[in-house]
């Protein structure tokens, strides 16, 4: 169990991460034309897309899911669609044990991506046939889909929400022509990781996508579909944006090691820095556990228990830009200095 060894009151403290649980996913099934274990197949490989970050086909095409996983399932259940969106489907979810899930995947070496996750804020608008772009309001089809991919493929999002937000002079047009301004103005002011613009085109033979994801500091990604299935279509796209936020984040199964480190944080200025350490600590998917020992002179001393090699800890702390490493530790001790 994680603990400290200070008690601070008053102060909170909000990173950009979610801390969501993996352990539970779902598949888009047909119950009429697929066997039991098929559809168990499938959620499956839902639970172990959610926690790769892989697709499904990739995860189908190169590992053996049989029945071995089964002993892995806790409970599963059938979950209806909403109205006549697709009558003859339904999500088929499955909730596993992660202790064995895990095991399971570490001995075929599908690799594991930690469940601290940034999020990523939504904002779809549609046109449909002799009707002005406008935005997709939550009881959008595409928006359903949408929320449900994401959900499904392990990515914590924030959606634009038309009728209760007020984004001042900004318009439809905006979002789908990816206005600087407006991605600038979500960054400022909410706590993403991610900004992703979708604009949904309903043609009489089809649908189209245009979707721009853009992350601080780096080019934004632009992509174009042509599709006929709506559930098919928002797939592909929250497909896209799983593998652009699993990129780099994945752990392969050799990286797994518990080892016991001693860090030390420099330039601990205030109790506010403490606070935001110690949740960012209790948050973090790769540690154990921590005991706080000392802090002296702006430097916290911090014995911990985690999960993977220490170069692999570095390498996602770092990543998260809370903390950054200083090249002069030695062995298991592990130096740090605040970032912020």
């Amino acid at each position: 169990m994680k603990s400290v060894l200070m008690i601070l009151c008053g102060l909170t403290f909000s990173l950009p991460a979610f801390a969501l649980d993996s352990n539970q996913s779902a598949a888009l099934v047909n119950p009429g034309e697929q066997s039991d274990w098929e559809q168990v197949q499938q959620a499956l490989i839902a639970v172990l897309s959610k926690k790769s970050g892989l697709t499904d086909a990739k995860i189908s095409a190169e590992y053996a899911i049989d029945e071995r996983f089964n002993a892995a399932i806790i409970r599963s259940y059938h979950e209806q669609i909403p109205g006549q969106i697709a009558p003859n489907k339904q999500w088929f979810n499955v909730v596993v044990d992660q202790e064995k899930i895990q095991q399971l995947m570490l001995s075929q070496k599908i690799p594991v991506w930690p469940d601290r996750r940034g999020t990523v804020y939504v904002w779809v608008v549609e046109e449909k046939p002799d009707q002005p772009l406008m935005h997709a309001n939550f009881d959008s089809e595409s928006v359903y889909w949408l929320q449900q991919w994401f959900d499904v493929m392990g990515l914590p999002t924030q959606f634009y929400d038309a009728e209760a937000e007020d984004l001042l002079t900004f318009k439809p047009d905006d979002v789908r022509y990816l206005n600087p301004d407006l991605i600038d103005y979500i960054h400022q002011e909410n706590e993403v990781s991610m900004t992703l613009m979708v604009f949904v085109k309903h043609n009489s033979n089809g649908y189209s996508y245009r979707f721009g994801l853009t992350q601080p500091e780096k080019p934004s990604t632009i992509k174009n579909l042509k599709f006929i299935d709506l559930a098919g279509g928002m797939k592909s796209l929250a497909a896209n944006v799983q593998a652009i936020m699993a990129d780099q984040q994945r752990l392969s199964a050799d990286e797994f090691n518990i080892n016991t480190v001693a860090v030390t944080v420099n330039d601990i200025n205030d109790a506010n820095n403490v606070l935001s350490l110690l949740t960012y600590l209790d948050q973090h998917a790769l540690i154990e556990a921590y005991q706080v020992n000392e802090l002296k002179s702006q430097q916290l001393n911090i014995m911990m228990r985690i999960k993977v090699l220490p170069q692999t800890f570095i390498k996602f702390v770092e990543n998260d830009g809370l903390l950054i490493h200083q090249p002069l530790d030695v062995g298991r001790s592990l130096l740090f200095k605040w970032a912020q």
